[in-house]
């Protein structure tokens, strides 16, 4: 799949630089979610994210969306789908603008439909549990009888936006998100129940939590794979999945953020082990020439898993011994030795050695 199926051009939700900040956010249903905002002659400004515009500022809600503009990464057709699924997640917004290359607006994507894409990849057959255990810190739970003040302690110390709620006898009861909370907390206008002076926050922040917890979640357990998790999140339309052991105790949340980091590029070197012997400080480029050759060598054939090499000078410099083993992930291994009293014409003749082997694994493999 390439960038531009995935672009949405219809229903994308607009607003006007004069718009208040209550009335844009009116539109939007998560911390995530974004409103275009575009001048009369339709020029794009940027967007509104509850985010950066509530949960990391505070604005009131009689903010005129001009003064709270939130500039999120540029997508361009020519980026790859794995660049826009790491973008999404560093920048917390879930929908991103597209440009062509005269940096004219063509419309958006969306998380929903990279997660979609992520269906038709071989994430979809990984399990939750395998992800769950790749995510960094813990799961933050509060009990259903603590109060909204110990909910938002936790959120800032842990900078996250969900919290699972559980019971005494540590069984789910419930999910609270910290966006549910803004309208009472942060900006007037709107819900009813929104605080209106200190006296009246301050009792607001004294209720249970359970009092405005969701109870309608998503769960599954380690077992269950990626894809059953995203059919269930677009099914749905939520944001994440808990996941359960066999008591209904919750042990992990993967959050769309949490899959969309599937799409980042996790690959790492291979590994090189580099030994010298004697060799002195003038040869250093020399070693460091060889040793960068062969690791783009085997970095380039999946075939390979590592390599050693070995650098041996001898006394003031008269000899010199190269030994370089290359390690397939099946097979036997491919040795070779080079003796000579030049360390920088020997490097040379190692990599012809290399592009040799590489003609002959090619040739090899036509046959």
């Amino acid at each position: 799949m390439i960038l531009k199926d995935v672009v949405k051009t219809e229903n994308i939700i607009k607003a006007s630089p004069n718009d208040t900040l209550s009335t844009a956010l009116g539109h939007l249903t998560s911390s995530h979610d974004a409103a275009f905002v575009f001048t009369k002659d339709d020029r794009y400004m940027g967007v509104i994210n509850p985010y950066y515009a509530m949960i990391k500022t505070s604005n009131p809600g009689t903010t005129k969306v001009m003064h709270c503009l939130y500039h999120p990464p540029k997508i361009h057709l020519g980026d790859k789908i794995e660049r826009v699924g790491q973008l999404m997640s560093e920048s917390k917004v879930h929908y991103l603008p597209i440009f062509d290359e005269k940096e004219e607006f063509l419309g958006i994507t969306t998380a929903r439909r990279l997660l979609r894409y992520l269906l038709t990849t071989p994430h979809k057959d990984r399990k939750l549990g395998e992800v769950l255990s790749e995510k960094n810190g813990k799961l933050v739970t509060a009990y259903e009888n603590d109060t909204l003040h110990t909910a938002i302690d936790l959120y800032k110390q842990y900078k996250i936006s969900k919290l699972v709620i559980i019971d005494k006898n540590m069984k789910l009861k419930g999910i609270l998100s910290y966006y549910d909370l803004i309208p009472y907390i942060a900006a007037p206008g709107g819900k009813q129940q929104r605080a209106t002076n200190i006296d009246e926050r301050e009792k607001f922040l004294q209720m249970k939590v359970k009092n405005y917890a969701k109870k309608t979640m998503l769960t599954c357990s380690p077992t269950h794979k990626v894809g059953e998790a995203i059919q269930s999140i677009l099914t749905h339309n939520m944001g994440s999945v808990i996941i359960t052991d066999g008591e209904s105790h919750p042990i992990g949340i993967i959050t769309t953020r949490d899959i969309l980091d599937l799409l980042r590029s996790r690959k790492t070197k291979k590994q090189i082990e580099l030994t010298t012997k004697n060799v002195s400080s003038e040869n250093d480029a020399s070693v460091q020439d060889l040793s960068n050759h062969v690791q783009k060598f085997i970095e380039k054939d999946p075939a390979i898993l590592r390599a050693r090499i070995m650098i041996h000078e001898g006394k003031k410099g008269e000899l010199f011994t190269i030994s370089v083993n290359v390690i397939p992930v099946k097979g036997e291994p491919m040795v070779f030795e080079h003796e000579g009293v030049d360390l920088g014409v020997m490097v040379r003749d190692a990599k012809k050695i290399l592009a040799k082997f590489r003609e002959d694994e090619k040739k090899g493999k036509k046959k």
